[in-house]
């Protein structure tokens, strides 16, 4: 048996004329739930998966961040990866915000590397303007 519900619209409203078919009992929220524990790894293991695409400027400073930090991490391009962009949109209300992160069950959007260095237990790197944000 399935249920028919409607797909969103721009602004956020089902549309009843263009159904999309869903197991019965399964909702979006136990959809996404299934994603997040698929794609995230278990709680011991820190090395941050970056869901990234080419050109995007958030991306890239986020990674020279992680790599002058010496960080090992994953990358997915969600352009060439059809399940990492599927993460990317059940992660982020149906939207494709990169860089998403992921640290252990933990998923960030858009975060700063700060954050992420304080997920993983680093100190951040000392950089040009290190000093002047301490003050």
């Amino acid at each position: 048996m399935f249920v028919a519900k409607g797909t969103p619209m721009p602004g956020g409203l089902p549309t009843p004329h263009r159904p999309t078919v869903m197991p019965a009992g399964v909702d979006r929220v136990g959809r996404y739930i299934g994603i997040i524990e698929r794609e995230t790894r278990l709680s011991h293991n820190q090395t941050p998966i970056v869901y990234w695409r080419p050109g995007c400027g958030f991306c890239v400073m986020l990674e020279r961040r992680l790599t002058a930090a010496g960080i090992d991490y994953e990358r997915r391009n969600i352009w060439e990866d059809a399940e990492a962009a599927q993460f990317v949109r059940m992660a982020n209300n149906g939207n494709e915000t990169v860089p998403t992160v992921v640290i252990g069950t933990d998923v960030f959007s858009n975060p700063p590397a700060s954050l992420v260095f304080e997920k993983l237990g680093i100190e951040p790197p000392e950089g040009p303007f290190t000093r002047l944000l301490k003050r």
